[in-house]
């Protein structure tokens, strides 16, 4: 954490993968149907078991979630869209 405005999460023991933060956005309105900007990010987790100890995390947070082919999203409050999927196997 960087005080309210910023969190940085990581896999692995590097200091962050991915930084999220309000700087500018606090209460923004999610942006007009058909502008351009990120829709979603997939954040791929190595298991079925680490995708089930993630979605129990999220249901225990009491934040909606969406079942879907792709694997579980996530909104946050501007309508950015995560993606919560198993690693697809490299082999």
């Amino acid at each position: 954490r960087y005080g309210p405005s910023a969190l940085f999460i990581s896999a692995g023991g590097y200091h962050h993968h991915i930084g999220l933060n309000v700087w500018a956005g606090v209460g923004a309105p999610p942006p007009p149907a058909g502008s351009a900007g990120l829709r979603y990010f997939v954040v791929e987790l190595p298991n079925a078991s680490a995708l089930e100890q993630a979605v129990g995390r999220v249901r225990e947070a009491g934040l909606a979630s969406e079942q879907t082919s792709e694997g579980i999203i996530l909104r946050d409050p501007s309508a950015n869209q995560l993606v919560l999927a198993v690693r697809p196997s490299r082999g």
